[in-house]
């Protein structure tokens, strides 16, 4: 016959409920914005972080990607932009030539 008492449901309610929540979050460790408050919470906690150090190894690591990521699409976009600005830059100045002036090129 099991028996149980009403407080151990209750421990092993809560204690289900804590496994749960750390489930979850090995389950979007890959998510870089819930990464970022995993590496927070567990920056500000020493203990918790020494209990789960490979959650916060990945979490790093995913905060680390996602940066990179960032920094390359931003260098990607300026590297991409400067044809643009330079065509631009280009027209305004040939647009300042008085009508019927040819412009010609010499490329040594």
């Amino acid at each position: 016959m099991n028996l149980v008492i009403p407080w151990q449901h209750k421990a092993r309610q809560a204690r289900t409920s804590e496994e749960h929540a750390w489930d979850t979050l090995y389950r979007t460790k890959h998510d870089p914005t819930a990464a970022t408050e995993v590496v927070e919470y567990l920056d500000s906690e020493p203990e918790v972080r020494k209990a789960h150090l490979g959650l916060y190894l990945c979490c790093r690591q995913t905060v680390r990607a996602h940066e990179a990521r960032r920094v390359h699409r931003n260098a990607s976009r300026h590297s991409c932009n400067w044809p643009c600005i330079w065509f631009s830059s280009f027209r305004s100045a040939l647009s300042c030539v008085p009508s019927g002036v040819v412009v010609t090129w010499r490329w040594s």
